[in-house]
């Protein structure tokens, strides 16, 4: 878990989903990962705010790149989530 939160900091080189899967492997829960991995990106909270002009501009140019730290995270959740639930 220590290794999963060092690499998420940067402070240690490795890819998060294989020692996400090493973990979950350990038995550790999804929880337990999250936690480990929200320690450095914090926990999504979600706001109830009402969206205007999401039209008012062409999709392609409204377009940006996910970044590649949010996209690895939401990957590695929906990993876990789908092979490692009991």
């Amino acid at each position: 878990m220590d290794a999963l939160t060092e690499c998420a900091a940067g402070r240690a080189s490795g890819n998060l989903l294989a020692l996400a899967v090493e973990c979950a492997r350990a038995r550790c829960s999804v929880e337990e990962i999250t936690e480990a991995m929200g320690k450095v990106f914090g926990r999504h909270v979600a706001s109830d705010r009402l969206v205007s002009g999401a039209y008012k501009v062409h999709p392609k140019e409204a377009f940006q790149p996910v970044h590649t730290v949010q996209f690895t995270k939401c990957a590695v959740h929906v990993y876990l989530t789908c092979h490692f639930t009991e």
